[in-house]
């Protein structure tokens, strides 16, 4: 027994690094992408000791590299030379990347990548200084972008030693990103070995590991704020306080633990939170119940009355619905009462929300949400008293099952919380 205790130990410090490891994983993400013209005319051939300077109005980035469109003018297989790009806000420079000519490719933008990113504040206005050295003086050019209906030229301006010219240089930006599901993930996976550590004494005490158990999917669920301008604990806090009622009102109600969490963690981890936080004062347009459930692009200007639940949320609570109907028949206890009077408000709900009559209400979609998880909780719950409430590993599989549906519901609210912004 000694023996198998220390394993777990282990194991659990094992998953521990290895999820704190994910926390540091980030990658780079193109946030501007401004291609060249096809045309031989808009090409600037570059000289040995002119600057050539673009500035570009950055909103609130943390920038990696930057890609510039060169074309050779010829080829350049018996001299070369070196690129030199400079980073500047006003006349400081921020970062300086060069490359060799060798690697120019006509066809994709050349990257030059910074040992340190550099972050940029809300609307700033930056400086994209290019020189050539000598040994590659008219050699290579640049390739310029006209104006066009995708692309008004408003906040790109580019000057040739100060001369302001016609049209930009092409040119991309990346930006650094720590993604939130990766720490997410990384979360769970420690949560999972903090438990195998913790589990004698949690074990005991299973009102304290339910709370914690909140709190640490609270936690979780308020990194989805991250790279959006809603505070993280703010969200956590909004999480929790709705995380713990739903919580508490399915135990009241008999589901198992495990059940009542999955119907929690539907409720509070619905983007009709992150949609409230982002979309205050705005106008909220009627959706279908596809759009508002299942889509999920919950971004504030395209659903702003979304709810997303997802597929696990959807078919368990077909589940569970299947399960009153059938125990109507059969059951008249209060608590089919109760589930009766939820059935009855969802369809009133859903009316509301997804009728286009003159009574139609969108915020609807919110309790339709909570209606949802009501019966995803109560379908878990019958499934796990079929297949076995007492065997480990189907308490395994559900365990992962919610663990995969929370995962789902997180990632959605990041991308609402992230891009959704008011009307």
């Amino acid at each position: 027994m000694k023996k198998m205790r220390i394993i777990k130990v282990v194991i659990g410090i094992a998953l521990i690094v290895l999820g704190a490891s994910f926390f540091r994983i980030k990658t780079d993400e193109q946030f501007i992408k401004l291609t060249p013209t096809e045309e031989s005319k808009y090409l600037v051939p570059m000289q040995s000791g002119v600057s050539y300077d673009q500035d570009a109005v950055i909103h609130n980035k943390i920038i990696s590299r930057v890609g510039i469109y060169f074309l050779p003018l010829h080829p350049l297989l018996h001299h070369t030379g070196i690129i030199t790009l400079q980073l500047k806000r006003g006349d400081t420079v921020l970062e300086t990347a060069s490359i060799n000519s060798l690697y120019i490719d006509q066809t994709v933008p050349t990257q030059f990548i910074f040992d340190h990113p550099i972050a940029s504040a809300q609307d700033e206005t930056l400086r994209i200084h290019v020189t050539v050295s000598d040994s590659i003086s008219t050699d290579i050019a640049l390739r310029n972008r006209t104006f066009d209906n995708d692309f008004s030229g408003e906040e790109v301006h580019f000057s040739i030693d100060g001369v302001p010219q016609q049209y930009p240089f092409a040119y991309t930006a990346d930006e650094v990103l720590h993604p939130a599901l990766i720490k997410q993930v990384g979360g769970m996976i420690a949560l999972a070995g903090l438990a195998l550590i913790t589990l004698p004494f949690l074990r005991k005490r299973q009102l304290l590991r339910d709370h914690l158990l909140l709190v640490a999917i609270a936690g979780l669920q308020g990194l989805s704020a991250i790279g959006s301008t809603t505070s993280m604990i703010v969200y956590g806090v909004a999480v929790l306080i709705v995380l713990t009622i739903a919580w508490w009102i399915l135990r009241i109600v008999g589901r198992s633990r495990i059940s009542a969490l999955f119907g929690a963690c539907i409720v509070a981890c619905s983007t009709w939170l992150p949609l409230a936080l982002v979309a205050a004062h705005g106008a909220v347009a009627q959706l279908s119940f596809k759009d508002a459930l299942l889509d999920p692009n919950q971004i504030k200007i395209s659903h702003a009355a979304g709810a997303y639940v997802g597929f696990f949320a959807l078919f368990f609570a077909v589940v569970g619905i299947a399960v009153l109907v059938t125990a109507l028949f059969r059951d008249t206890r209060r608590r089919m009462m109760v589930d009766s009077i939820v059935a009855i408000a969802l369809v009133i709900c859903a009316f509301l929300a997804f009728g286009h009559g003159a009574f139609a209400i969108p915020f609807a979609t919110i309790p339709v949400s909570w209606g949802i998880a009501w019966f995803a909780s109560l379908g878990l719950h019958n499934m796990q008293r079929f297949i076995g409430k007492n065997d480990r590993m189907v308490q395994i599989f559900l365990i992962l099952l919610v663990a995969i549906a929370l995962l789902d519901l997180m990632h959605v609210a990041s991308v609402t919380l992230a891009y959704g912004a008011p009307l």
